[in-house]
């Protein structure tokens, strides 16, 4: 099972999210008529969180999630009218299910925090406090 369908799976166990998808095309802003696919995508209160994968090297994947922030603030519009409730708030996480980190970055690129965990229960626990 691919890693993202694994990480949804998390994200539904933890029950602390509303509204989750493990896989949505979402249009680009740089380039009218292209998408982009985001992995997991999931709403708490009036936050959308972002959940991205690790594949590649850790500065690709700063830099292509620095560029998510900017992508669902050009489609909110769309996206809430796709389906998910309004959202105020954009947290983007990358996760490594191989070193057990979830890591949460700032539109500048910058980490926030870093969270890890030891097994699937504490992931769960990490999930629910977000």
């Amino acid at each position: 099972m691919a890693d993202e369908k694994k990480f949804a799976r998390f994200i539904e166990n933890s029950k602390s999210f509303s509204f989750n998808r493990y896989n949505y095309l979402i249009e680009n802003y740089l380039l009218p008529q292209t998408y982009v696919e985001v992995d997991n995508i999931a709403w708490k209160r009036n936050t959308l969180f972002v959940f991205e994968g690790s594949r590649g090297k850790f500065e690709e994947k700063i830099k292509q999630l620095k560029e998510r922030f900017n992508l669902f603030k050009f489609n909110k519009f769309s996206i809430i009218n796709k389906g998910y409730p309004n959202f105020q708030y954009i947290r983007v996480f990358y996760y490594n299910l191989k070193s057990q980190r979830l890591i949460e970055i700032d539109e500048k690129g910058e980490l926030i925090c870093t969270y890890s965990y030891k097994d699937i229960l504490e992931l769960t626990q990490v999930l629910r406090k977000l």
